[in-house]
């Protein structure tokens, strides 16, 4: 296979992968959706493989089971990886961009417009929620298993990563202390 330019080859995975525009994406190793309630003052990150540099002009949610007046912030965050250089991978750590509050409200896609460039390479899709509504997820039922183990006999299938955080600006770096998710995790998406 001939080696393509920038802009539809990632020599890091050796893989086709498009980001193409008008078209939203999450985490690429899921392929079941499922449904997720939040919990409120908890900070989620969802990992996302960024293929070449590129420029994003949305972030957004599904809220399928709204919850009264609450609203949840969204944000994205470089990968430990990426920030230091070392081995030390599949963490978030420090804030790209806080994109802001959608409200959690209503049913239905809940969008907010950006404009982010970023660079390729691993990066992290986080929520947090004053509130507690269901939103649409990513399901570990079909997940790769992208996060690892955590030890030679775990048997569970980790697919994003959670801690406790009371609902406000985000904070940069992200807050240490995480515990893997192994069952499903809100699908946060962004768009080119």
């Amino acid at each position: 296979m001939p080696i393509k330019d920038n802009n539809e080859f990632n020599s890091a995975t050796g893989a086709e992968i498009f980001h193409t525009t008008g078209r939203f994406y999450s985490t690429p190793f899921i392929n079941t959706l499922t449904t997720f309630a939040v919990a409120a003052n908890t900070l989620y990150a969802i990992p996302i493989l960024i293929p070449y540099p590129r420029t994003y002009t949305t972030i957004g949610i599904e809220v399928t089971t709204f919850a009264g007046s609450t609203n949840a912030r969204l944000g994205i965050y470089k990968d430990k990886y990426l920030e230091s250089g070392s081995a030390e991978g599949g963490y978030p750590s420090e804030l790209v961009t806080d994109c802001g509050v959608i409200s959690t409200g209503a049913n239905g896609a809940q969008p907010i417009s950006i404009s982010q460039a970023l660079d390729a390479g691993w990066h992290w899709l986080a929520i947090v929620s004053d509130g507690t509504p269901t939103l649409r997820a990513n399901s570990q039922a079909t997940a790769i298993p992208y996060l690892g183990f955590t030890s030679g006999t775990d048997t569970n299938i980790y697919i994003a990563w959670s801690v406790a955080f009371t609902y406000g600006a985000l904070p940069s770096p992200f807050t240490g202390g995480g515990a893997l998710l192994n069952s499903a995790a809100p699908r946060v998406m962004i768009g080119a």
